[in-house]
């Protein structure tokens, strides 16, 4: 068998801050911070939606997670965001836009 070579131990030792790294952006820099009361409601109102759209077992299990980066209140009480899904709560895997239509037409289709 093979040892590992000088080259090797450079990639490894790249893979593994490549992941500290994301980790730390993943759980420190990419949750949204609230700076008022109604940013909070907004907030609450989208993980409420996001929880009853995200039901599989990988969402129930911890393997997808999701988390809110950023919403923006408009005229009329409206509002848009995004969140982000990560694969094991570190692994960013895309973002998807909302809006409050989208979680009027969610709430409505859930309670019916």
């Amino acid at each position: 068998m093979k040892t590992a070579n000088r080259k090797d131990a450079v990639l490894l030792i790249v893979l593994f801050v490549m992941i500290v790294v994301v980790g730390y952006k993943s759980v420190v820099l990419d949750p949204i911070q609230t700076n008022s009361a109604e940013e909070e409601h907004v907030v609450v109102l989208m993980e409420e939606v996001i929880e009853k759209n995200h039901t599989g077992a990988l969402y129930r299990y911890g393997v997808i997670q999701t988390r809110v980066v950023a919403v923006k209140s408009e005229m009329g009480g409206g509002f848009k965001g995004r969140y982000r899904k990560y694969l094991l709560g570190i692994f960013p895997m895309g973002d998807v836009f909302f809006s409050s239509d989208q979680a009027k037409n969610e709430m409505r289709r859930t309670d019916e």
